[in-house]
C-alpha cells in the first residue's frame, strides 16, 4: 500500500471513528434521564435530546437554532443575554460550573422549578455551553408541604393554651411555646438549648438526667406515656404544682420528648380547700353526734319525768280536777310524748352515718318477712296487708336495709284511705333493673300527694300539709334517702292524689371491696 493509500485509510478510520463517537454521544443523550442542553456564546440552542423535548414540550426542530430564552419566563429570559455579553466580556461567572435553582417556562407556558448545572467546553475555535436540567417540581412540591406543616405545627404550638416544651435525648430543649414563656418567665431564647431541668426545684432536677440516662440504658419509663404531678420553677425562683405528660418520638434518628404542662396550682388550693372543708365537715358531724347522744340521754329523762308525773296527776286526781285542768295535763302528756318520738327520730337520723355495719351479701326477701311480721299488729288494725314478690339479694348494711323497709312500709300503711284498708305491693322492676342494680318498688293504695311535693317529702322536718292530721316527725323518708345515698343508690316516687303512691329504690347489687363497710358521706 503506497502513502497515499495509507492516509487515505487513516482518515477514514478517524471519520469512522469519530462518527462511532458522535453516535456514542447521541445514544447516551438520547437515553438520558435528565434534560440536556447545548447552547453557543449567543443564547442559541445546538442540541435537544428527548428528556428535554418530553419536559418542555418543545420538538428539537422546534428549539435548535433559537434563543434558549424562550425556555425562561421574565425576568430570566431578558436577563441571559446580558449574561452572557458580559461573561464573554469579562469572564466572569455567575452560574458555569456552579448550579443553580431556577425557573423553566414550557411550550403551553407553564412555568416550573428546575435545578440546572452548566458545563462549558471548547469544540475548535466555538465555545459551547451544556445545561443539565432536573425538574425539581415533586421536591418543591414536599418542601412546600414540610414547611407548610412546620408552619401549622408552630401555629398549633403558638397558640396552645397548655406549654409545649420538647427535648432531646440528654434533656436539653429544642421548643419553648409562648404558652411555656408566660408560666415559666423565661424566653425561648433563654431555655433552648439548656437542659429542662433549670426548670425543675431539686431533687427533680438532679433526678432528670440520671432517669434519662437510665431510660437511654434500659428502656425503662417511669413518665412517658404515663404522666405524673411535679413541681416546676418560675425564672423568678417561685415553685409551683404543674401536671406533666410526656410523650416521645423520632425524627429521622434524632430522639425527641415532648412534655404538655398544665398548672395545676387553682386545682391544688381547691383540693386543700375541699380536704380543710371535709375535714371541718367530719368534724362538725363529729361534734353533731356527740350532742345528738348528750341531747338524747338529757332530754328523755326529764320527757319521761312529765309523762310520769302527768299520767299520775291524772289517774290519782282526776276526779278533783276541772276538766280544764286535766285537757292540759293531757296535752301536756301528749307533748312530751312526740318529744320523745322527735328525739328518737333524729337519732335515728344520725346512726345512719355515724353507726353503721359492713356491707355484706343481704337476701332483701329475707329482709322483708322480718318487716312484715313486725308490722302485723298495725296490718290487723287497718286490716291491710302487704303483697310481696321475688327480691334480689345484694351487697348491703342488713341494719339498714330492715331500717329502709321499715320506714316505706310503715309510711304507706300510716297514710291509707279512711274507707279503705291499706293494700301494699313490694316487687322488682324488672323494666328499670341492669345487670348491676335493682329497682324495688313499693305502692300503696293511700291518700297519695302532688308530685310538684317530691323534693319536699325526702327532706329532714318537711311534713305536707295534706299529712298534718296523720302523726309523724317527717324524719322517715329523710332517714331513706341518707341510706339509700350511703349505698350509692337513689329514690323517688310518683303519685296522683287519692289514688296512691310509688316509691322507686334503686340498689347497686355490688360494691367494690374497697367500698365494704366504708361510712360514706362520714
Amino acid at each position: 500500500m503506497n502513502t497515499d493509500e495509507q492516509a487515505g485509510s487513516a482518515q477514514h478510520g478517524g471519520e469512522r471513528a469519530l462518527r462511532q463517537s458522535e453516535a456514542l454521544t447521541r445514544a447516551i443523550l438520547d437515553a438520558a434521564v435528565d434534560p440536556v442542553i447545548t447552547i453557543d456564546e449567543h443564547g442559541n440552542v445546538q442540541s435537544w435530546n428527548p428528556a428535554a423535548e418530553r419536559l418542555f414540550g418543545y420538538a428539537a426542530a422546534e428549539v435548535i437554532g433559537h434563543n434558549v430564552n424562550i425556555l425562561m419566563p421574565s425576568p430570566y429570559s431578558e436577563e441571559h443575554d446580558q449574561y452572557l455579553a458580559n461573561y464573554r466580556r469579562t469572564g466572569e461567572r455567575k452560574l458555569i460550573g456552579i448550579g443553580r435553582e431556577v425557573i423553566g417556562r414550557r411550550k403551553d407556558g407553564t412555568l416550573f422549578p428546575l435545578d440546572l448545572a452548566v458545563g462549558e467546553a471548547h469544540i475548535g475555535d466555538q465555545r459551547i455551553f451544556t445545561g443539565i436540567i432536573r425538574d425539581i417540581t415533586a421536591r418543591k412540591q414536599a418542601e412546600n408541604g414540610l414547611r407548610q406543616s412546620e408552619a401549622r405545627t408552630r401555629a398549633i404550638l403558638d397558640a396552645a393554651a397548655d406549654p409545649i416544651i420538647t427535648i432531646d435525648e440528654h434533656g436539653n430543649v429544642q421548643s419553648f411555646n409562648p404558652a411555656a414563656e408566660r408560666l415559666f418567665g423565661y424566653a425561648a431564647a433563654e431555655v433552648i438549648g439548656r437542659n429542662v431541668n433549670m426548670l425543675m426545684p431539686s431533687p427533680y432536677s438532679e433526678e432528670h438526667d440520671q432517669y434519662l440516662a437510665n431510660y437511654r440504658r434500659t428502656g425503662e419509663r417511669k413518665i412517658i406515656g404515663i404522666g405524673r404531678e411535679v413541681l416546676g420553677r418560675r425564672k423568678d425562683g417561685t415553685l409551683f404544682p404543674l401536671e406533666l405528660a410526656v410523650s416521645e418520638a423520632y425524627i429521622g434518628e434524632q430522639h425527641i420528648f415532648t412534655g404538655i404542662i398544665r398548672d395545676i396550682t387553682e386545682r391544688k388550693h381547691r383540693e386543700d380547700e375541699l380536704q380543710r372543708s371535709l375535714a371541718e365537715l367530719a368534724r362538725s358531724n363529729r361534734e353533731l353526734e356527740q350532742f345528738a347522744h348528750i341531747a338524747s340521754h338529757d332530754l328523755q329523762e326529764p320527757l319521761r319525768k312529765i309523762q310520769s308525773f302527768s299520767d299520775r296527776l291524772i289517774s290519782k286526781y282526776a276526779s278533783a280536777l276541772p276538766d280544764e285542768a286535766r285537757d292540759y295535763l293531757t296535752r301536756a302528756g301528749d307533748a312530751a310524748n312526740r318529744m320523745g318520738t322527735l328525739i328518737d327520730d333524729l337519732m335515728s337520723f344520725s346512726r345512719v352515718t355515724a353507726k353503721t355495719h359492713p356491707f355484706t351479701s343481704v337476701d332483701l326477701n329475707m329482709v322483708l318477712r322480718g318487716v312484715v311480721s313486725d308490722l302485723e299488729t298495725r296490718l290487723d288494725q287497718t286490716q291491710g296487708r302487704i303483697e310481696t314478690e321475688e327480691l334480689p339479694t345484694i351487697e348491703a348494711d342488713p341494719m339498714q336495709m330492715r331500717q329502709l323497709f321499715q320506714n316505706l312500709l310503715s309510711n304507706a300503711l300510716k297514710f291509707h284511705r279512711p274507707n279503705a284498708p291499706p293494700v301494699v305491693r313490694v316487687f322488682t322492676d324488672e323494666t328499670a333493673s341492669t345487670p348491676d342494680s335493682a329497682t324495688i318498688l313499693i305502692a300503696d293504695n293511700g291518700i297519695g300527694f302532688e308530685e310538684k311535693y317530691l323534693d319536699r317529702i325526702f327532706t329532714i322536718f318537711q311534713r305536707l300539709r295534706v299529712r298534718s292530721e296523720y302523726p309523724g316527725t317527717g324524719l322517715g323518708l329523710a332517714i331513706c334517702r341518707k341510706i339509700v345515698d350511703r349505698h350509692q343508690g337513689d329514690i323517688t316516687a310518683r303519685s296522683t292524689p287519692g289514688h296512691g303512691a310509688t316509691f322507686a329504690v334503686t340498689l347497686p347489687l355490688r360494691h367494690r371491696s374497697d367500698e365494704r363497710g366504708s361510712t360514706l358521706g362520714s
